[in-house]
């Protein structure tokens, strides 16, 4: 008896496009939410960033009766004898009066490298602290922008703040 072996091996080059078409869709939706929960994950650090350190300037606050000062964006409130500026990443925060009383072991840094956190005081009697956020649909975002000083060569604009109670805007 002379029977045909019917049976298919493999697949179709129309099957395997069709499945690679698939998988690439799939792909491309899966970066695409990935991209933007890092956006909104770094965003809430940098709101938790700014809210740490307005506490430690509370703090300064009640002890001092003034905030420190700023100088180009930075918080002049650190060094050997607590009276240098603050950079972004370093610190501490401490007392000029006092070394031994720190306020923020460690001034947080934006969490994007070319990114960075701006502090605005010019008198001590109030404070502004200034991000970029990377989510351009957060409810928090200032518009317009405030500064552009919110990265390491002064282009990108800062679109969210928190500023002591008796700052005027």
């Amino acid at each position: 008896m002379n029977t045909k072996n019917n049976h298919k091996f493999g697949f179709t080059l129309i099957e395997l496009i069709v499945v690679m078409a698939i998988i690439a869709i799939l792909a491309a939706a899966g970066l695409s939410s990935f991209t933007s929960t890092q956006k909104k994950g770094r965003d809430g650090r940098r709101k938790a960033d700014l809210t740490q350190v307005s506490r430690s300037l509370e703090f300064y606050y009640n002890d001092h009766g003034q905030y420190p000062i700023s100088n180009n964006g930075l918080i002049a409130a650190c060094g050997g004898t607590c009276d240098g500026d603050c950079s972004w990443g370093g610190g501490p925060m401490c007392s000029p009066t006092n070394a031994a009383t720190v306020y923020l072991q460690t001034l947080a840094k934006d969490p994007v490298t070319n990114y960075q956190y701006f502090y605005s005081s010019s008198d001590g009697s109030y404070y502004r602290l200034y991000a970029r956020l990377e989510n351009t649909n957060d409810s928090q975002i200032i518009t317009p922008a405030i500064t552009t000083d919110c990265d390491t060569i002064g282009s990108v604009e800062c679109n969210y703040g928190i500023s002591s109670s008796n700052s005027t805007p």
